[in-house]
């Protein structure tokens, strides 16, 4: 049996002795049973020690070596009691877990910083992919800026992104689409800002008051001296410029058929011309647009197959325009052609009018004097010559143009203005004319 520590034998039982007297029968196991595990049964003898004196205390055993560890005595340490406060190994090893939680705190929190920087990095790269980089603000600074005739949005924006007005074209392009103001950009040259916000440089190319003055529109019928002033009036070029410039009609881009000539070369319309421009550079803006309308109407050809020189036609077309109201264009030419067919003088007022600008004497409003028609010096007089002036005596607009290189089929010789909205009546009857000219003179207009 089994009490407390150590397992004895019956009491009744007889100490056998085999064989030495110190060796001992090995304990009977029960079948079954896990036999405890106990500290080795010291002899029997030590039941009954011997008498005498002994010490206070019993001799402490021997340790056991620990065998090796077989993984579980992490586990088996971690339900060891706390060792007291006292213990220095303790405090050791408390400062030392703190330092690891401090450690690990500092780890965590540096990762979610660098998460964070990563990214709102990362968003910033993908808001740029998709939204156009703009500057912020109305700008600073000064900076000239020239829009083309037929420049598109896109090239605008890219003019503005060389000039660093704005920071990107496709910024410029988005704020036009959302403006629909946009679409009344005009060309011409702008003071603008450095660094604006794409809506405020729109703005900005919107205001009238940013436009660079060299912005000019001449209309039909005026002649190259009043086209001349009128661009000086206008820009920064000196009309002395000007003047030296159209000596050289060659040079400005006017053709063979134009026979040196620059009057009926400078189109009507409306330019611009850059502040830096020179002289040349602007009526030659004007001679090409005039090139181009004549290419766009096979003028030289057609008029050659009609049986004229190219440059006659458009001295005919000159008349035309100074002589009448558009809807009467094509029977004024007509009539030129009929009295020139006829060796008829033209007897066309505007000639003569022509001559006295030129002489410096300006057209005059009233009624030309016989003096003025028939003067010897009148070179330009159609009253006493025959044929068609030495030039073109204005500059004709397309209208004119087209008249005179594709005139309505009709017999008239004679017209005069009968009614106050500028209309003429035509007829080959020379009575008729005489009595037309006595209503245009009752109702003053200009007979």
């Amino acid at each position: 049996m089994t009490v407390g520590r150590f397992s004895v034998g019956p009491p009744d039982e007889p100490h056998r002795v085999r064989g030495d007297a110190g060796a001992r029968r090995p304990a009977r196991s029960t079948p079954g049973v896990a036999r405890a595990r106990v500290r080795p049964h010291p002899p029997r003898e030590t039941l009954n020690p011997p008498r005498g004196p002994q010490p206070a205390f019993p001799p402490t055993p021997p340790r056991t070596p620990r065998p090796p560890s077989d993984g579980f005595d992490a586990i088996d340490a971690s339900f060891e009691p706390e060792l007291p406060r006292s213990s220095h190994r303790g405090r050791r090893r408390r400062h030392r877990d703190r330092r690891h939680s401090a450690t690990a705190f500092l780890v965590v929190i540096g990762v979610f910083a660098v998460i964070a920087l990563v990214g709102w990095w990362g968003y910033g790269k993908i808001h740029e992919f998709f939204v156009a980089p703009d500057y912020a603000g109305p700008g600073s600074g000064s900076v000239s800026v020239k829009i083309n005739n037929g420049d598109s949005i896109s090239a605008i924006g890219n003019t503005l992104v060389r000039a660093k007005v704005v920071k990107s074209a496709g910024a410029f392009v988005d704020a036009a689409d959302n403006d629909q103001r946009s679409r009344k950009l005009q060309p011409g040259t702008y003071n603008m800002r450095k660094k604006m916000s794409a809506k405020s440089a729109l703005g900005r190319l919107l205001d009238p008051a940013a436009r660079v003055s060299g912005r000019f529109t001449v209309r039909e019928g005026l002649t190259v001296k009043s086209t001349l002033a009128l661009i000086h009036e206008h820009t920064n070029i000196s009309l002395d410029d000007l003047e030296a410039a159209a000596k050289d009609p060659k040079a400005l881009g006017v053709p063979d058929w134009g026979k040196g000539n620059l009057e009926g070369f400078l189109f009507p319309n409306t330019y611009e011309v850059d502040p830096s421009a020179s002289a040349a550079d602007a009526l030659k803006q004007m001679v090409s647009q005039a090139n181009a309308v004549f290419t766009q109407l096979n003028f030289a050809a057609t008029a050659q197959q009609a049986g004229y020189d190219p440059y006659q036609v458009l001295t005919v077309a000159s008349m035309v325009e100074m002589e009448g109201v558009a809807d009467d264009f094509g029977k004024i030419a007509r009539v030129a052609y009929n009295r020139l067919s006829a060796d008829m003088p033209l007897q066309f007022d505007s000639t003569t009018q022509y001559w006295l600008e030129l002489n410096g004497q300006g057209r005059k409003k009233d009624k030309l004097t016989d003096g003025d028609l028939r003067s010897e010096q009148n070179n330009y007089s159609t009253t006493t010559n025959r044929g068609l002036p030495p030039t073109a005596i204005s500059n004709p607009g397309k209208s004119a143009i087209q008249a005179a290189l594709s005139p309505p089929a009709g017999n008239w010789l004679y017209f005069a203005v009968t009614s106050e909205n500028g209309h003429s009546s035509f007829t080959n009857n020379l009575n008729q004319h005489n009595q037309n000219v006595q209503i245009c003179r009752q109702k003053k207009l200009g007979c």
